[in-house]
C-alpha cells in the first residue's frame, strides 16, 4: 500500500537535483493516507506534505490537507539575483455523486514573498511598486470533477482516470485563473 520515489539529475544550470517522494495509504491502521514529497536543486526547492482521509464522512466525501513551500530563483547572473517563495495550505473535499464520479471542493491561502534583484521580469517590478515589501496573499477556491473506471486501485491493467479542474485565487489587489486537466488510459500488452 506503500510507494518510495527517489531520483537525481544533473545540469549544467541547476547543478544536482535530488528528488525524494513517500506515499503511504492506510498509514498506522487509519485508513488514511499520507504523502510526502520533496525536491532540491541549486535554484529551485519545493516541499509537499498532504494527507487524505478518504472516508472523512459515513457518506464516503474524502478530506484532504495539503501543506507546500516552493522557492526559485529563476534567473541567475554573476551580478544578481531575485528570489520567489510561496507557501500554501489548501482544504479539499471529495464528494461522491456515482460509482465513477467524484467531484472536489476546496479553499486555501498562498503567502508569496519576493527578495528583489537584478534582471527581474517588468510584471515582477510593477509587482513591487504595489507591494514594496514584496509580499502578498491569496485565498485560492478550487472546483473539480474526476471520473475513475479502473479495475484496480493498486494494479490497473483496464480503465481510464480522468480529472478536470479549475482554481480562482483572489488576493488584495490581484486575481488569477488557472485550470488543469489529466488523462490516464490502463490496457495489457498481453496476457501477463
Amino acid at each position: 500500500t506503500g510507494m518510495l520515489t527517489l531520483g537525481a539529475g544533473f545540469s549544467s544550470y541547476e547543478k544536482l537535483t535530488l528528488n525524494f517522494g513517500v506515499q503511504q495509504d492506510n498509514v498506522f491502521g487509519t485508513g488514511q493516507s499520507l504523502g510526502l514529497n520533496i525536491s532540491t536543486s541549486k535554484f529551485n526547492r519545493f516541499f509537499v506534505l498532504s494527507n487524505t482521509d478518504p472516508y472523512f464522512t459515513a457518506d464516503g466525501i474524502s478530506r484532504t490537507l495539503e501543506y507546500s513551500h516552493r522557492s526559485s530563483i529563476p534567473f541567475v547572473t554573476q551580478a544578481g539575483n531575485y528570489r520567489l517563495a510561496t507557501d500554501a495550505l489548501s482544504l479539499r473535499f471529495g464528494i461522491p455523486f456515482s460509482e465513477l464520479d467524484r467531484v472536489f471542493v476546496g479553499i486555501g491561502y498562498e503567502a508569496i514573498n519576493l527578495t528583489p534583484g537584478t534582471n527581474m521580469p517588468t510584471s515582477w517590478n510593477l509587482f513591487l511598486g504595489d507591494h514594496p515589501d514584496g509580499k502578498t496573499q491569496f485565498y485560492p477556491i478550487t472546483v473539480g470533477w474526476a471520473r475513475d473506471s479502473r479495475d484496480s486501485l493498486l494494479n490497473p491493467s483496464r480503465g481510464s482516470f480522468v480529472r478536470l479542474n479549475g482554481e480562482y485565487g483572489t488576493g488584495q489587489d490581484a486575481r488569477y485563473v488557472r485550470y488543469g486537466a489529466q488523462y490516464q488510459e490502463y490496457f495489457s500488452l498481453g496476457k501477463k
